[in-house]
């Protein structure tokens, strides 16, 4: 570090003729001066690579005020004196993709811009210009099936550059085509985070160990399934690729053979005993730096459970497997067993099963199967399943049940359930909702009443649209219910003279 800002401090204020004045002597040696050093490290694999050439001369303009005309020619002298200071790696990373990678990667995982910047080092100036590019590549693409090449014809997609509009390209085709595409780049980053060589695939093989077992395995008993597996955990290389071409092996039948047999095989170890015994060395192993990032949790009885970060990103591996499962055991007619399966699950997995079910069985199937779930995980388990239910017309008795729990939630979303069902009978149960004391009741009630279009409703809902002392939102709701009353009755007066 000591070499790096010398061999700094030594371009920027001799070779390139500094500035003589003691502020801007003093600005450039405490803020310039460690900033580029900052950079330099995070992004030490990149110092032969032209793009990032190009990021740290736009940090030059954007962020010193550096002349455009000055900033490319420092920029290379800021990297060449880094090469002479410092032993660079012995693979460089000169793929002019890897530092868009990064970013993007990044931005998969929902980190904000400043972030971003300060993840890498790079300048928002060219955050921000980099994700305009990107948003107007997506609205050309937005519901065509369009070539590189067409993109490449058209003079404002042509000014990006041929590298990073293949690169965007690229990216997007796989983030709206590609399975799992987000949840790869997320498990890199988390590896990257964590500065561990594993493969995505060995991620998701102990997320999947974890979500088996969870709150019942301790990180010692993860180090006895995973022993042999893991020989050793050495820090990740940070220029690993994670662009569209990237594969990951999968786990899918791997994790049975590990957690088979009873748990009692499994519970035994502490909550301090990690991975590969890394431990005993003083290097945390993988268990212990993903409870650092947060990714995987450790309960009060020191048993592991997954974050829900974890759950969400490890959910789309699990589903297919899952459904399977499920299907198998309603085709043995073993539908306890079913139920059982769905209740073992991770909320934010069991969610996922939900839609995945609901979507692909037949409406009186998936209502068979998912109504037992019914206020047996939590309150947002029971939320969607009723917004998933109400596609299916056996959901009728539940969903008027529902009006008289106790928690408001619940009984908006049966309101709004029942107006998607269309179920005319309901109609008086739903007009007496008005009167409840919540404000999203109300709005949920005037919603169906105006799906359902029930001529009966149409005082009731102006009287609430007339009231002042309600919410804007009941109040918009209970209107636009009446008018979509009013247009569907005048549509059915105009078609007989039609």
């Amino acid at each position: 570090m000591d070499a790096l800002i010398h061999g700094l401090t030594s371009v920027l204020l001799e070779e390139w003729g500094g500035p003589r004045s003691p502020l801007a002597l003093e600005y450039i040696k405490e803020k310039i001066i460690p900033d580029l050093a900052a950079c330099l490290i995070l992004n030490h694999d990149l110092w032969r690579n032209p793009t990032f050439a190009e990021i740290l001369a736009w940090k030059l303009k954007s962020q010193y005020a550096y002349p455009a005309a000055v900033a490319a020619g420092l920029s290379n002298e800021i990297l060449a004196a880094a090469r002479r200071t410092v032993v660079p790696p012995a693979l460089p990373e000169l793929d002019p993709k890897e530092p868009w990678r990064r970013i993007f990667r990044l931005w998969v995982c929902e980190e904000s811009l400043p972030l971003v910047e300060e993840k890498t080092g790079y300048p928002l100036a060219y955050l921000d210009l980099l994700f305009l590019r990107f948003k107007r590549l997506r609205t050309f693409l937005a519901g065509h099936s369009v070539s590189l090449w067409e993109c490449w014809a058209q003079p404002e997609l042509r000014d990006f550059g041929f590298d990073l509009l293949s690169f965007l390209y690229e990216f997007q085709r796989a983030l709206t085509g590609e399975p799992w595409f987000a949840e790869r780049l997320v498990l890199r980053q988390v590896l990257l985070d964590a500065g561990l060589s594993l493969e995505v695939g060995d991620l998701v093989l102990l997320l999947e160990v974890i979500h088996t077992r969870e709150g019942e395995i301790t990180a010692g008993d993860v180090a006895r399934i995973f022993a042999g597996i893991w020989p050793g955990v050495a820090p990740a290389p940070c220029s690993e690729k994670s662009g569209p071409e990237e594969r990951f092996p999968s786990s899918s039948g791997r994790v049975e053979k590990l957690v088979s047999g009873p748990v009692t095989g499994l519970v035994g170890g502490s909550a301090d005993r990690f991975v590969d015994g890394s431990a005993k060395r003083g290097v945390d192993g993988p268990v212990e730096r993903l409870v650092r990032l947060g990714f995987i949790q450790i309960n009060k009885s020191g048993r592991l459970t997954l974050s829900q970060k974890s759950a969400v990103t490890l959910a789309p591996f699990l589903v297919p497997k899952l459904v399977r499962r499920l299907r198998l055991a309603e085709a043995a007619g073993e539908p306890g067993r079913a139920q059982e399966i769905l209740l073992k699950l991770n909320p934010e997995v069991l969610l996922r099963v939900i839609d995945e079910v609901a979507e692909g069985w037949p409406a009186d199937e998936s209502f068979a199967l998912l109504r037992h779930l019914f206020k047996r995980v939590n309150r947002r388990v029971d939320l969607h399943l009723l917004r998933v239910l109400a596609a299916c017309p056996q959901a009728f008795a539940l969903l008027e049940e529902c009006l008289g729990d106790r928690d408001s939630l619940i009984r908006a979303e049966a309101c709004v359930g029942l107006g998607r069902l269309e179920e005319k009978s309901a109609v008086f149960r739903l007009i007496r909702m008005l009167g409840d004391p919540a404000a999203d009741v109300k709005a949920g009630a005037a919603e169906a009443l105006g799906r359902m279009g029930s001529g009966a409703a149409v005082q009731a809902l102006r009287k609430l649209a007339r009231d002042y002392r309600e919410s804007s939102r009941v109040r918009a709701a209970a209107q636009e219910a009446v008018s979509r009353i009013e247009s569907r009755h005048l549509l059915r007066l105009r078609t007989p003279d039609n």
